[in-house]
């Protein structure tokens, strides 16, 4: 009779009786102190940095490094993760969500033509007209326009196209649903405002429209919410050079007349927030508007994502922003990110800082990072 545990071994006859064998199976697991390591490693030399860690769409991890800014005294103040941040081109990710919630209240797809959403008095060239959504939401539609102001944008409706239909990210694409999400929103209206109103008075309520429609369509429904000036209530992350320069920063003022393409402002908790709601939860999107997102044109650019890498166990999906600005002859910068990731992971940061002006490889901080958290216990 053989005994529980036996173990033979293959073609020697040799045979023993153990209990509570300990077998592995070599399998790999994901550490997120690892993760947080990484990134803090590669991080090093930010004037102050700040991230959040989810997992399973709840806060796991989180850091924080260095300063945030400083007063006009020169007092610095530390960084951390519920200070404010102009998230820049991560705005892109939101007005991508409330552009395919109001796509699909009206009963339009992607593949529709953005002809009659945008404002009737604009001039229009017959190029910009036929541009489908999907166009503009992966940045495919041949604007390269880099610029988000009125002028700008109604340039580039009234104008041809600037070049040919390929993944050329540019700021105008998203910020043209600032004029077209309050028409999605509310068609009646929109037409009313746009014959009452002069050119000026329009503009400015179509870019307040705008802002309560994000809220409403996006933020509120995460159980949070976001503007496009900074409040002064709150401490606001500045822009800044790194070291051994002098320090020298820049605070964002009211991007509301340029939103769409980026002007949020937002902390890295409601970044994580967000990310935790667009991932697990159906209070924002639902699976059939996350599988566009994720799915839809796998090429350079996707729906609310414009970098894509591979990773350990899958494909990483983020959106990254940054700024630059000149104060007292010298850049000053900041970069920020969203990543959903494999294994139910989520990544929010914001560095309040770049070498130089020069962004951070930040896909290829997180990919690193990221796969060196799997190891084999």
């Amino acid at each position: 009779m053989l005994c529980a545990g036996l173990v033979i071994a293959a073609g020697l006859g040799i045979s023993s009786c153990k209990k509570d064998l300990p077998i592995k199976s070599n399998d790999k697991v994901f550490k997120v102190a690892l993760f947080k390591q990484g990134l803090q490693e590669q991080l090093a030399g930010a004037r102050g940095y700040q991230f959040i860690i989810n997992q399973d769409g709840r806060w796991v991890d989180s850091a924080v490094y260095g300063i945030g800014g400083f007063d006009r005294a020169g007092n610095t103040f530390p960084a951390m993760v519920e200070s404010e941040v102009n998230i820049a081109s991560v705005t892109k990710t939101f007005t991508a969500v409330a552009a395919l919630k109001l796509l699909a209240q009206n009963g339009l797809t992607i593949e529709d033509q953005i002809a009659d959403w945008l404002p009737e008095k604009w001039s229009k060239n017959s190029a910009i007209t036929t541009l489908k959504f999907r166009e503009l939401l992966t940045h495919s539609s041949g604007i390269y326009e880099g610029g988000t102001s009125w002028s700008s944008l109604k340039n580039v409706v009234g104008g041809p196209l600037d070049g040919p239909k390929i993944d050329t990210y540019a700021n105008a694409n998203l910020a043209l649903f600032r004029a077209m999400i309050p028409k999605l929103a509310d068609k009646n209206t929109f037409s009313i405002k746009e014959n009452e109103l002069s050119a000026d008075a329009f503009d400015q309520w179509m870019q307040d429209e705008y802002v309560k429609r994000m809220n409403s369509l996006v933020f509120n429904p995460a159980g949070t919410s976001a503007v496009c000036v900074p409040d002064p209530k709150k401490t606001t992350n500045m822009l800044m050079n790194e070291a051994p320069e002098s320090l020298a920063g820049y605070t964002e003022g009211d991007w509301t007349p340029f939103s769409g393409g980026g002007g949020f402002f937002m902390s890295t908790v409601q970044m994580a927030r967000m990310m935790a709601y667009l991932v697990h939860s159906d209070a924002v999107i639902d699976d059939a508007t996350r599988a566009i997102m994720d799915t839809q044109r796998p090429g350079k650019y996707r729906i609310g994502w414009n970098r894509i890498f591979a990773v350990t166990g899958g494909t990483a999906l983020a959106h990254g922003g940054g700024l630059t600005r000149p104060a007292n002859g010298m850049d000053v910068s900041l970069q920020t990110m969203i990543v959903k990731l494999p294994n139910k992971v989520e990544l929010a940061l914001s560095i309040n800082s770049m070498p130089k002006g020069v962004p951070r490889p930040i896909n290829t901080i997180v990919q690193t990072a990221y796969n060196n958290a799997w190891v084999t216990e």
